[in-house]
């Protein structure tokens, strides 16, 4: 993926994802075979769900392809809504779901206690957010396009469903740190 500038210069949200208690992740709705009784609201209703906390949402949440076009994003937040929103606590209450990743990611450190630029082994940087978020984070990395550097590319933290806490999560590494020593050093691209 190529991201279009302004790249931000701080931790944004990827999504909010439900899990099952085996680390499972919980699939998209289907009606079929629902994952919740309630019936979520359509993505149709978005555009006028999320007008309120769309300004929010274009800082925290956006599309990094494009983060300054609303279209783009919007299409990212339906996105999410359909894969993750519509089987989660709020299935017909879209903007209490962005709105709690919102607050999730508001009380959290911009950065981390990472510095954009810098390379450290992949337990060095755990362990930085941990320090900051108070929980074992997941480190996702990634392979730099056209290279074999392997840098961080996502930073996971778990919550508890009912205090809303975070929490330990139950994978320290995945993507590309998953199968290397986690004293391997990765990079933090700017």
């Amino acid at each position: 993926m190529t991201c279009k500038p302004p790249t931000p210069s701080v931790f944004t949200i990827h999504g909010i994802w439900p899990q099952y208690a085996n680390d499972s992740a919980v699939p998209p709705y289907n009606s079929s075979n629902p994952c919740t009784s309630v019936s979520p609201t359509p993505s149709s209703q978005l555009p006028t769900e999320l007008q309120p906390i769309q300004n929010n949402l274009t800082s925290l949440w956006p599309d990094l392809k494009d983060p300054q076009n609303l279209t783009v994003n919007m299409n990212f937040w339906t996105y999410e809504w359909r894969q993750h929103g519509m089987c989660s606590d709020y299935p017909n209450k879209p903007r209490d779901y962005f709105n709690f990743a919102l607050q999730l990611r508001k009380g959290l450190n911009p950065v981390m206690g990472l510095t954009p630029g810098s390379t450290d082994t992949i337990q060095n940087f755990a362990a930085k957010v941990q320090n900051e978020a108070k929980a074992a984070p997941e480190i996702a990395c990634n392979k730099r396009q056209g290279t074999t550097t392997v840098q961080l590319w996502e930073i996971r933290l778990c919550y508890d469903r009912q205090t809303h806490n975070i929490q330990n999560c139950p994978t320290p590494f995945s993507g590309a740190c998953k199968n290397i020593s986690p004293t391997h050093s990765i990079s933090f691209p700017i």
